[in-house]
């Protein structure tokens, strides 16, 4: 990761870039539009807890890190 990511959005964006995947990809895995995980990426959406807790588990790591 480049440094300690500041919000859940730029978490999630090193996530993508360490596995190669983009955010199509993503929201395929979580079953949910494009649009919602750019939100995220781009700090326009908040992640709540249902959606920390999926994303937990695409990236296995600790939902409380989103």
């Amino acid at each position: 990761m480049n440094g300690d990511p500041l919000t859940p959005g730029q978490l999630v964006n090193d996530l993508l870039e360490e596995r190669g995947w983009s955010q199509r990809v993503l929201a395929v895995i979580l079953g949910v539009e494009e649009t919602i995980v750019n939100k995220i990426v781009s700090g326009k959406r908040p992640v709540d807890a249902p959606m920390a807790i999926v994303l937990g588990e695409a990236f296995g790591v600790e939902p409380e890190r989103f």
